[in-house]
């Protein structure tokens, strides 16, 4: 690990600290001024955006701290330039316009077609950096911008719709987040180890700041930005012993889709509860894993804690197949998703033939 592992506890912290402080002063500076002040209406209606707000801020936090936190360290030559995350400034500089654009989303009910439009700029953007989906430069340019633009649109939407859903874009995050961290520090990629911890803390504050809600409210401009932090990291991570072997290739290709599967697939079931809709179709699946999974257990807390195990466990499998052999590793990988995809099956099974029989999904909510 390059890289004390204090240094990163400290960002993570005081990442956490600095989001959970800010959500919390801006809610209760807006309790404390008179319902006549527009500006603080503004803000308490919106408390999505003070949110998404807090973990933009203490984020961008975080890589300055941890070169600050490193420079204080006597005799200590810290270099960060021939690692990956060169374009990191960029980075941040689109990660905090979709924030922007996911806020306007919010408060003007803009169409889908205005986030989806900034995504597929911000995808055209680190394609023209280099920070692209190459595999090993066996693509020709034009599909490397294709899958990458694919790439930066699929899953910022997929989060955002798990924050539609059930609020779970936070918590997902978080459990993602570490699962990026470690695989960071393993490849020996600190910049991109401290954005995902950065990441971590930013959102654990906001948990922290909602004590009685483990899923609060982010909003559209938070989980955007989760999202693109996440599909970027995620692309930039570069195993330290690179191999030519297919076997290498498709298990650094199934480590990204290991890390976002839970969000992947999720949105595929909303899209495939869509078609049905479209096309009229008489029985309809709830739209979500989330909805699905509460539809069987009939708790949504047990749904949460079915949904976050199932996260965990695809993040740690990610990191088991960096580590271990490549041709032991893929058979797992695959597994895992063939797993994944085949409970989905089994969900929208169960909620179709409910609704072929008339009996009602009975879901219990807890308070």
């Amino acid at each position: 690990m390059i890289g004390s592992w204090w240094t990163y506890l400290v960002v993570m912290v005081g990442c956490s600290l600095f989001s959970a402080g800010a959500t919390r002063s801006a809610h209760s500076w807006t309790r404390n001024r008179t319902k006549s002040h527009t500006s603080a209406q503004f803000l308490s209606a919106n408390p999505k955006m003070v949110s998404s707000i807090s973990i933009l801020l203490s984020f961008l936090l975080a890589v300055p701290l941890f070169s600050f936190i490193n420079s204080l360290k006597v005799g200590t030559v810290f270099s960060l330039s021939h690692l990956q995350g060169k374009h990191l400034n960029l980075v941040l500089v689109v990660a905090s316009s979709l924030l922007l654009i996911g806020i306007i989303h919010d408060l003007f009910l803009m169409l889908s077609t205005w986030y989806l439009g900034a995504l597929i700029s911000s995808g055209v953007v680190i394609w023209s950096i280099g920070d692209r989906i190459e595999l090993q430069d066996q693509m020709p340019a034009a599909a490397t911008l294709i899958f990458t633009i694919l790439w930066f649109v699929i899953v910022p939407v997929a989060f955002k719709q798990l924050e539609s859903s059930g609020q779970l874009a936070t918590g997902i995050s978080i459990l993602i987040g570490l699962g990026l961290f470690v695989l960071a520090t393993m490849n020996l990629q600190p910049r991109l180890a401290v954005c995902a911890i950065g990441l971590v803390g930013s959102n654990l504050g906001i948990i922290l700041q909602h004590r009685h809600s483990a899923r609060p409210h982010l909003g559209a401009g938070g989980a955007l930005l989760d999202g693109f932090v996440i599909a970027y990291i995620t692309l930039m991570l570069y195993p330290q012993q690179v191999s030519t072997s297919n076997s290498f290739m498709a298990v650094s290709a199934l480590i990204p889709l290991l890390l976002c599967l839970f969000p992947l697939i999720n949105i595929f079931t909303i899209s495939f509860s869509t078609m049905l809709r479209v096309f009229g179709s008489n029985h309809i699946p709830p739209p979500s894993i989330y909805s699905l999974l509460s539809a069987v257990t009939l708790r949504e807390n047990i749904s949460t804690a079915l949904i976050f195990l199932g996260v965990s466990t695809t993040s740690l499998i990610a990191i088991i197949l960096g580590r271990i052999d490549s041709t032991v590793g893929l058979p797992i990988g695959l597994l895992t998703v063939v797993s994944y995809i085949m409970v989905v099956i089994f969900l929208l099974r169960h909620s179709l033939q409910h609704q072929v029989t008339g009996r009602p999904q009975i879901r219990i909510d807890t308070p």
